[in-house]
């Protein structure tokens, strides 16, 4: 494995790690996350998206600016 994919799953790993601290904290708040949001969390973990683009991608879901 070369430094940039070891650098991949890292980052790949930590976001991952971000995502599912998110969703458990809305749980513990009794909300729910959605399968379209978590798919949207899923792609923004293999960095498919930036975070940039899963807010907008949020925001939008809600009819939000």
């Amino acid at each position: 494995m070369t430094t940039i994919s070891n650098a991949k799953v890292r980052e790949q790993s930590r976001r991952k790690l971000v995502i599912a601290r998110a969703i458990h904290n809305g749980e513990m708040e009794n909300l729910t996350v959605n399968e379209r949001t978590r798919k949207d969390m899923n792609e923004y973990a293999l960095g498919r998206i930036s975070v940039t683009e899963l807010i907008q991608r949020g925001r939008a879901q809600f009819g939000l600016k």
